[in-house]
């Protein structure tokens, strides 16, 4: 991720405003198919357990909270660093709940080049 977001690092700026909104259309996409996929609904629906039950024991679950916060702790800062976190993707986040990750350590500040010298 750190090569992204170095690499990525300025572009926003020169998007044009339909251009923004695409990418902010795929940002909002992607992070609630990345959530919602580890909701498990089909998991719930196939084992005959009802599916908002499932849903709440994911939710609620520390693993998978853990999981979210990994996974959500680097996207949102790196969104953010690129400049990809708008109003509206903003509004999203709070929604998916994991906008109080805005002000973690992004990919490229937290990166450790010495890591590769070996």
């Amino acid at each position: 991720m750190a090569f992204g977001v170095l690499a990525l690092s300025g572009f926003t700026a020169e998007l044009s405003s339909a251009e923004l909104r695409d990418r902010e259309d795929f940002v909002i996409e992607a992070a609630s198919l990345m959530r919602d996929r580890f909701l498990l609904d089909d998991v719930w629906e196939r084992m005959g357990i009802d599916v908002a039950e499932g849903k709440a024991f994911v939710l609620s679950n520390p693993i998978m909270e853990a999981f979210r916060m990994i996974l959500f702790s680097k996207i949102v800062p790196n969104l953010n660093k690129l400049g990809l976190l708008t109003p509206r993707v903003r509004d999203h986040f709070e929604q998916l709940g994991v906008l109080h990750y805005t002000d973690a350590p992004d990919s490229a500040t937290s990166f450790d080049p010495d890591l590769l010298a070996d």
